[in-house]
C-alpha cells in the first residue's frame, strides 16, 4: 500500500515526512507506531494531525493525545485542517 500511494498520490507532495505502519514493521493500532513517530518528530502527539480510514486506528491515536481526523469520501480535509 506505501508504494502505491508514494507512486501514485498527489497529497505525498504536501507532506514532507510520511510514515508508513507496514514499512516500519508495526501495524495500527498498535500504539508502538504512535509513539515511534512522535518520537522521529520530536513532537508533542497534540501537535500531529493523524488521518486515517479506520475508526479503531483513529481512536487509538486520539487516546496517545493525537489531533484525529476519521477521512471518509464527504471528508473536506482543507476544512479539517483549517480548524485550531
Amino acid at each position: 500500500m506505501a508504494e502505491w500511494h508514494l507512486d501514485g498520490s498527489g497529497w505525498v507532495g504536501y507532506c514532507s515526512r510520511l510514515y508508513f505502519s507496514g514499512k516500519l514493521g508495526m501495524a495500527k493500532p498498535d500504539p508502538r507506531i504512535f509513539r515511534y513517530v512522535a518520537a522521529e518528530l520530536s513532537a508533542h502527539p497534540e501537535d500531529i494531525v493523524f488521518i486515517d480510514d479506520n475508526a479503531t486506528n483513529i481512536a487509538a491515536a486520539r487516546e496517545l493525545g493525537f489531533r484525529t481526523i476519521l477521512h471518509t469520501s464527504q471528508t473536506d480535509l482543507y476544512f479539517e485542517l483549517s480548524k485550531p
